[in-house]
């Protein structure tokens, strides 16, 4: 064998072993298959979105990818220091019925690793939740409801906010309707609201959401408390 075909040989082998190397080292492809959390056989959560609640009642809102895991981990950035901050993440998986959620407290400054929820998922409405007409309805289905702060002084207002979804989307977008001790206190169909303390006690504040029909109505009530100025 001749000297410049073995020095081609060589050079040949050394390019196949770094090539070797390279694929060994490379990441591992997924074959197009993402990174969600597996709710039920064939029923994925890949991305959710989130609200943040300030202690002055301020809300910020956004997405977060949703990995493997139930346990998801939000990075915040930004929020003045402060104490009895509140986050709220809310998905509906890729089956457009399953809805998923959770919620905690954190103060400001956040950790860097980000603020961890744990989301719980709850499977489609049952029958009876469901009017029959014409076509199949399913009902509202309230996600977590949030008061900030969830106690105040007389003469000041607390930031009131629910999440909710609706599995089959209709037959209207979702409205809702705040009452405090069963008495309406804001006339607005939005999500957020506004509870102003006119005096001490404590109140039983509810949340309905309806889709446009009539008996297909759900409500969620939670406690706050006004104290003395």
């Amino acid at each position: 064998m001749s000297a410049s075909q073995q020095n081609s040989r060589i050079v040949f082998f050394a390019l196949c072993a770094l090539g070797a190397a390279m694929m060994s080292c490379a990441e591992p492809r997924t074959d197009g298959a993402s990174i969600a959390l597996q709710v039920s056989p064939g029923v994925t959560l890949s991305t959710a979105n989130y609200w943040v609640i300030a202690p002055d009642g301020k809300v910020t809102a956004g997405t977060v990818a949703v990995g493997t895991s139930a346990m998801v981990r939000v990075i915040l950035s930004g929020f003045p220091t402060a104490t009895g901050y509140q986050l709220i993440v809310s998905g509906l998986a890729s089956d457009q019925l399953t809805g998923c959620s959770g919620s905690t407290t954190f103060n400001s400054p956040p950790p860097s690793s980000g603020v961890g929820v744990t989301l719980t998922c709850a499977a489609p409405p049952a029958p009876g939740q469901a009017l029959v007409t014409a076509t199949l309805n399913f009902c509202p289905v309230i996600d977590g409801v949030a008061a900030s702060p969830s106690s105040i002084a007389v003469g000041n207002s607390m930031a009131l906010q629910v999440t909710a979804h609706d599995p089959d989307s209709g037959p209207l977008a979702l409205s809702y309707a705040w009452a405090a001790n069963g008495v309406s206190f804001t006339s607005s169909p939005a999500a957020s609201a506004t509870f102003t303390c006119t005096q001490p006690g404590t109140f039983q504040i509810s949340v309905a959401a309806s889709d446009g029909e009539a008996t297909c109505v759900v409500s969620q009530t939670f406690t706050v408390t006004c104290t003395e100025s």
